[in-house]
């Protein structure tokens, strides 16, 4: 049986972007004092902010989920508390 390269490939696509003078020349001297190229610190941010952006959705989704259990919890207290309440008032009619 011959070895198999498990090694995955990445396809890369190559964009055109047009970014403000000012911000480029910011790219370029930070990519220069991290000692990378600056499409690779583009690469790089580019992959942070998409993660933190589905951190940030992921998170949100668990604050909603969160407070629907709670939702769920006050709308059960508040009916025991009517079916108490209403046993109270027809407690004797029957």
């Amino acid at each position: 049986m011959g070895h198999q390269n498990n090694t995955l490939s990445m396809r890369e696509t190559n964009i055109n972007v047009a970014l403000q003078s000012t911000l480029f020349e910011k790219i370029k001297d930070l990519a220069k004092t991290l000692n990378i190229a600056w499409p690779r610190l583009v690469v790089i941010a580019l992959a942070d902010y998409i993660r933190r952006h589905e951190a940030r959705e992921s998170l949100l989704a668990d604050i909603d989920a969160a407070h629907a259990e709670d939702e769920d919890e006050s709308e059960l207290t508040v009916v025991q508390h009517m079916r108490s309440t209403h046993r109270k008032l027809i407690e004797g009619e029957w």
